[in-house]
C-alpha cells in the first residue's frame, strides 16, 4: 500500500492494491488494449507487458506531435499540429495514447484538460493526407491504424 503522505487515488486506481512499481490494474488495462490478439505466445505478450510498464514508469515528456504539461495536479495534452488543424496523424495517435496512459496513471494528476494548438481548430480528425499516401498503397495497415485509434479512446476513456 502507498504511504498516507501520497496523493489520493483516483479512478480506476481506488480498488487496486499496490506491489511496488506495477498493479494488477496494469497488467489488466495492458492485456486489454494491447493483447486481443490470440495469436501471440505468451512469451510475446510478457515482453510487451515489459516493455508497457517502462511506459508507464518514465515519464515521456519529448513528444513530436503533441504536448504534454504537467503542473499543479493538472496534466495538460495538446495536439500540436495547427498547420493541419490539429488533424491527428498515425504517430499522433500513439503520442496521445502514451499521454493518457501516463497521464492517468501518474498520482500527481487530478485533472487532464486535452486541447488544441492554435485558434482555428481543436481537431478535424483523421489526417487525410497521411491515409492517401500511406494507406491507399498498403491498405492493411489501416487496420493498424484503427487498432490505434481504437488503443487512443480506450486511454481516454481509462483514465477514470
Amino acid at each position: 500500500m502507498r504511504g498516507s503522505n501520497s496523493p489520493k487515488v483516483r479512478g480506476h486506481h481506488s480498488w487496486m492494491v499496490w506491489a511496488g512499481e506495477t498493479s494488477i490494474c496494469d497488467f489488466a488495462l495492458y492485456y486489454k488494449i494491447f493483447c486481443n490478439d490470440l495469436n501471440q505466445s505468451a512469451s510475446n505478450r510478457f515482453l510487451k507487458l515489459e516493455t508497457y510498464m517502462d511506459v508507464l514508469r518514465d515519464q515521456k515528456t519529448d513528444f513530436k506531435e503533441i504536448i504534454y504539461e504537467k503542473s499543479n495536479w493538472v496534466a495538460r495534452i495538446t495536439i500540436n499540429r495547427p498547420h493541419v488543424y490539429n488533424s491527428y496523424s498515425t504517430n499522433a495517435l500513439e503520442e496521445l495514447a502514451q499521454a493518457f496512459r501516463q497521464a492517468a496513471f501518474d498520482d500527481e494528476v487530478a485533472v487532464i484538460v486535452y486541447t488544441g494548438a492554435g485558434d482555428k481548430a481543436f481537431c478535424t480528425g483523421g489526417d487525410v493526407k497521411e491515409y492517401q499516401e500511406r494507406y491507399t498503397r498498403a491498405p492493411h495497415d489501416y487496420w493498424k491504424y484503427m487498432r490505434l485509434f481504437g488503443a487512443y479512446i480506450e486511454s481516454i476513456v481509462n483514465t477514470g
